[in-house]
């Protein structure tokens, strides 16, 4: 049951009882995942714990060390 409400499955409902088109049904699928991934990144922004990271900015060796160095203060023990 669970797995017919996600994305990508229960909006076939429609196609299959002849009620909407497959490329309705493409674009459904497409605009409610990016609904979803809105959703998410919203949800992920109230989380002060997270460190974001611009990596179209960054050298990925800086994104690494910046990570390792985050590992090691939480496993500090």
């Amino acid at each position: 049951r669970t797995a017919r409400q996600a994305i990508g499955y229960r909006q076939f409902d429609a196609y299959f009882a002849g009620e909407a088109s497959l490329e309705d049904t493409i674009a459904l699928i497409q605009k409610e995942s990016r609904n979803y991934a809105k959703r998410q990144v919203t949800w992920f922004r109230r989380d002060q714990r997270i460190r974001w990271f611009a990596i179209d900015r960054l050298n990925f060796d800086i994104i690494l060390n910046s990570c390792a160095e985050d590992i090691a203060k939480y496993t500090e023990v």
